[in-house]
């Protein structure tokens, strides 16, 4: 099975994936919205543990959208995002975003 993709600009920079919405990438994004979130806590540090803070909050809204952009296709949006199945399904129940099976 292959999954198709919606056609996307070219990128104008190698290695930078295109974007529909604009030129700037996710890594630019996150760039700006990182140096936004240090800035907000002016002299002083964010507290501990940042790195599964943002992992935490990014991955949600990243399952989300990769449901959303395959319909609710799981094994589409598994291949996407380049996961296994029974990976995504363990996330999403993770994250309430389905129930689990319940078996007899």
């Amino acid at each position: 099975m292959t999954v198709r993709a919606r056609p996307l600009r070219k990128s104008r920079s190698p290695g930078r994936e295109p974007e529909a919405s604009g030129p700037e990438g996710i890594g630019e994004a996150a760039r700006r919205q990182l140096r936004r979130y240090f800035a907000a806590h002016g002299d002083s540090l964010p507290p501990p543990g940042l790195y599964d803070r943002i992992l935490r909050e990014v991955e949600r809204p990243l399952l989300e959208e990769a449901l959303r952009a395959t319909d609710g296709n799981q094994l589409k949006a598994a291949q996407l995002l380049g996961l296994n199945r029974n990976t995504l399904r363990k996330k999403l129940i993770n994250f309430g975003l389905l129930s689990p099976r319940i078996t007899k």
